[in-house]
């Protein structure tokens, strides 16, 4: 147990080698998982959505920000409901397109295909061509305030030894209705950068981008230093408050625990806040340390709370928290096989 809790801690980063930051550009996204048909559609997308650039193009033509929610790495996602309606995808007629403000600018970066089981009536992978993966979601959903919510971490950790509570049940407590269906899903980011290629579920350059930092390059992003800011971002974003809130039923927290997770993570945020204001001040004055230093400290904010959260819970709650917040990260970062036969 310690050491799939000790895995999930972020380490202590001050004083390991750095990595020259340096933006990536429009032209300079890497499409490394992708081929030549997919380039081409990609294109041929890109230009025929070239219009819902404005957002009263994009209202007018029934897409809706229902939830109000801006996703660490996917930005707000408009849905259009009669698209999602309408039966087989369509390269020009995506289910959602991916907001983002930046600047304080509305800005269109990506579009997301929503489709069902792979068949032949719905040919997903076919949009792009077979080389480019699609993730899944569900077959656990829970459905509220025109919200559709992702259960299945929740189906895969409930009832436990702690509690019996089911995700239906959890999901009705939400004020939602629990429905089995499964659904596959292609992001494309279309008008942003994204280091890992155009095709990724997550775009890592969203966070940098609502926060007015230069994208790093994938190396970066793969250093220890890129990993260090993207903590301090995810800290101040605050996506951490979905996920402890998230996490306290599977664990049947007690309300004194929650009380006391809701203040370590509430400190956590003001350091990463004034971590954030550091790695500004610094990349507006080209002093890359002390950019560098502000990543490091969001970094150990992030880390000691990770550590003072475990710290209210039993040995037993421990393990099982540790285990579900991993599975989180896991599901939103590995794409899932979509299988299609053209022969179906």
């Amino acid at each position: 147990m310690r050491r799939l809790i000790n895995g999930l801690l972020l380490v202590c980063l001050v004083g390991m080698p750095t990595v020259s930051w340096a933006e990536t550009s429009h032209h300079d996204m890497r499409h490394t998982h992708s081929s030549a048909p997919a380039e081409e559609a990609l294109q041929h997308a890109t230009e025929a959505l070239a219009r819902f650039r404005d957002v009263a193009v994009a209202q007018a033509e029934g897409y809706v920000h229902y939830d109000g929610h801006d996703t660490f790495m996917m930005g707000e996602h408009w849905v259009n409901r009669q698209v999602l309606r309408s039966g087989p995808c369509e390269l020009t007629r995506p289910a959602t397109l991916q907001y983002l403000v930046i600047d304080g600018q509305r800005t269109l970066i990506g579009v997301g295909y929503i489709c069902g089981t792979g068949t032949h009536e719905t040919p997903a992978p076919l949009l792009f061509g077979a080389d480019v993966a699609w993730h899944t979601h569900g077959p656990a959903f829970c459905f509220r305030a025109q919200r559709r919510l992702d259960m299945q971490a929740w189906a895969e950790a409930l009832p436990n030894a702690l509690t019996p509570l089911t995700w239906q049940e959890l999901c009705q407590q939400w004020g939602g209705q629990p429905v089995q269906r499964g659904m596959s899903m292609l992001h494309t980011w279309n008008w942003i950068p994204q280091p890992q290629g155009a095709f990724g579920h997550e775009n890592p350059a969203i966070p940098f981008l609502r926060a007015s930092l230069s994208v790093p390059s994938q190396e970066v992003l793969d250093s220890a230093d890129g990993q260090a800011a993207l903590a301090t971002l995810r800290l101040v974003h605050g996506e951490v408050v979905w996920r402890y809130r998230r996490a306290l039923p599977v664990v049947n927290a007690t309300p004194a625990q929650r009380q006391q997770t809701e203040e370590i993570v509430a400190d956590a945020v003001r350091q990463g806040t004034q971590a954030l204001a550091q790695m500004r001040t610094g990349e507006a004055q080209h002093e890359h340390q002390r950019y560098l230093e502000g990543a490091r400290s969001g970094a150990q904010a992030w880390a000691h709370m990770q550590q003072n959260v475990l710290g209210v819970f039993s040995p037993a709650q421990q393990e099982v928290l540790a285990a579900f917040l991993a599975s989180l990260h896991e599901r939103e970062h590995t794409p899932g096989e979509h299988q299609h036969s053209a022969g179906r």
